[in-house]
C-alpha cells in the first residue's frame, strides 16, 4: 500500500468539522430544533484534548447556556462501553467547568459561581449567579453498518446494577445514526462517511488514490464540499485510520471465529492471542500501522517485533 503521510494527530474529521461553530450549531440544532434564537456566540467548545481518544473514538464537547452536549463517534466499530469512556469524560468535563468559573468546592455558599465579571473602580463585580451545573447530553454518532446497534446505552443497568432496582447513576447515551433534516451538516456527514468507506474499499491498495477520488466525489455531489476544500490533509488523517481499521477488523473478526469454533483455548493460546494484541497496539502507538497485516501472517516477523517491543 502506498502511503506518503501518517497519522499524527487524533482527530478526526468528525471532530474537526464539528470543533468550528458554524458546524456545531448545525448539529446542535439537529438535535434541539425547538432552539431557534441559539447563535454561534452561544457556543463554548470545551472539547477535552487527547484523554480518551484511542482506535476509532473520536470525543467531542461544547456548552450551549447550560447544556453540556458531550459525544463520540465509532466510525465502524460499536460497544457499549462507551456509556463508561462518557461517564470518565462527563467528569473531566465538570473539572474542566469548575475551574473555569472558579467555583469554590469549600464554600458553605450554595452559589457555585458567577456567569459574568466585570472590574469596577479595580473591583470585580460578579453578576449572574450559578446554583447548578451544566445538565449533560450524551451522544454516540454510528456511522457503521452493524444493524443490531442498540437505540440508547444504559449506563446504569449494564454497569452499576442494584439489587433493589434503582439508579444511582443515570447516564442514557443517545445512538445517532442519521439526520431528520435532509441536506444539513449532519446528514453530509454520515454520507461522507459512506463514500469514504466505498473509497476505502475500490482503492484499498493506494490511500492516496481513495482520497484523491473521495474529494473529487464530495465535490461533485456538494457533500461537505467546503470542509473538504479547507481540510484536505484531515480527509486523509480519516481514510489512513479505515485503512488501518480493516486491518484490525479483520483480525478480530477471525478471532472471534476461532473462538466460537474451540471455546477451549488452553492458558498457552489465551496468551498468544493476547500478545498478538498487545503487538498490534504497540504497532498503531508508533505510528506503524503498515506491519499489522505482515504481523498475522509471518510468524518469524511477528516474533522479531514482541522481541523489539519487550512483548512477552
Amino acid at each position: 500500500m502506498s502511503k506518503k503521510m501518517r497519522r499524527a494527530v487524533k482527530d478526526s474529521v468528525f471532530t474537526t468539522l464539528f470543533g468550528e461553530t458554524k458546524y456545531t450549531l448545525d448539529l446542535y440544532r439537529s438535535l434541539h430544533p425547538e432552539d431557534t434564537t441559539t447563535t454561534e456566540d452561544d457556543i463554548k467548545i470545551i472539547t477535552i484534548k487527547n484523554i480518551l481518544v484511542t482506535g476509532m473514538f473520536n470525543d467531542l464537547s461544547f456548552l450551549i447556556g447550560q447544556k453540556l452536549m458531550i459525544f463520540a463517534e465509532a466510525q465502524s466499530t460499536f460497544s457499549v462501553k462507551l456509556a463508561i469512556r462518557l461517564f470518565l469524560y462527563y467528569a473531566e468535563s465538570l473539572r474542566e467547568y469548575i475551574n473555569d468559573m472558579e467555583i469554590d468546592l469549600y464554600s458553605e455558599s450554595d452559589i457555585l459561581g458567577y456567569r459574568t465579571k466585570r472590574i469596577v473602580d479595580d473591583k470585580v463585580i460578579k453578576s449572574d449567579p450559578i446554583f447548578s451545573l451544566p445538565t449533560p447530553e450524551f451522544y454516540v454518532i454510528y456511522t457503521g453498518d452493524k444493524k443490531d446497534v442498540p437505540d440508547t446505552i444504559d449506563f446504569a443497568s449494564l454497569y452499576l446494577p442494584s439489587s433493589d432496582g434503582t439508579k444511582k447513576v443515570n447516564l442514557s447515551v443517545k445512538i445517532i445514526r442519521s439526520s431528520s433534516r435532509d441536506g444539513d451538516y449532519v446528514s453530509q456527514y454520515f454520507r461522507f462517511c459512506k463514500a469514504a468507506n466505498e473509497m476505502r474499499k475500490t482503492y484499498s491498495h493506494d490511500l492516496n488514490l481513495a482520497v484523491k477520488k473521495l474529494t473529487e466525489y464530495c465535490l461533485l455531489n456538494n457533500i461537505l464540499a467546503d470542509f473538504v476544500k479547507k481540510h484536505e490533509n484531515e480527509v486523509f488523517t480519516m481514510m489512513d485510520i479505515l485503512f488501518d481499521q480493516e486491518y484490525v477488523t479483520e483480525i478480530h473478526e477471525k478471532n472471534l471465529v476461532w473462538e466460537s469454533y474451540n471455546n477451549g483455548y488452553d492458558d498457552g493460546e489465551v496468551k498468544g492471542e493476547n500478545k498478538l494484541g498487545a503487538l498490534i497496539d504497540s504497532l498503531i502507538n508508533a505510528g506503524r500501522n503498515d506491519e499489522i497485516q505482515k504481523v498475522t501472517s509471518d510468524a518469524e516477523y511477528r516474533q522479531k517485533l514482541y522481541e523489539e517491543f519487550g512483548i512477552e
